[in-house]
């Protein structure tokens, strides 16, 4: 991995760190229901879709626990990853498109840029949350989209 553009996170406890090298394909907003209810939230899922070249796990691999999500919205499969210890969610990884993985955008280190490209399962989002200057936005999920940029 060489990239000027460098990005470092993990989970709430420090068990598991991570790098990742070069821009992200997008950063996603999602409403859909397995997303709120994994996050606990009802404003969605944010995440920062980075291809799997890029995306190292620097510290606590053997710390990570993984959920396969055979219930999604949109019928794909996806294996979600937390910290066994603190229960953050870091990654998901689907086997659709093997070559991207989305990370937990809360977990990433120096987020204040962090801005949402793409919103997908707007119909989904609850009604007192205002349009989000997302960029693009989709009725269901543009996740199998990601594959072909």
């Amino acid at each position: 991995m060489s990239s000027d553009v460098v990005h470092t996170g993990g989970c709430l406890c420090g068990a598991v760190a991570y790098r990742l090298e070069g821009e992200p394909i997008c950063n996603k907003l999602c409403h859909c229901l397995n997303c709120r209810r994994v996050t606990g939230t009802l404003s969605g899922f944010t995440s920062h879709i980075h291809l799997r070249s890029g995306f190292e796990i620097t510290r606590g691999e053997s710390a990570l626990k993984s959920f396969d999500d055979d219930k999604t919205d949109s019928g794909t499969s996806l294996t979600r990853e937390f910290c066994f210890t603190c229960g953050s969610l870091l990654f998901i990884r689907t086997p659709v498109i093997p070559e991207i993985i989305a990370i937990a955008a809360g977990t990433i280190d120096n987020w204040e840029n962090w801005k949402p490209t793409l919103e997908q399962y707007i119909e989904r989002r609850v009604t007192w949350l205002k349009d989000v200057d997302a960029g693009d936005q989709c009725f269901g999920t543009a996740w199998l989209d990601l594959g072909n940029n």
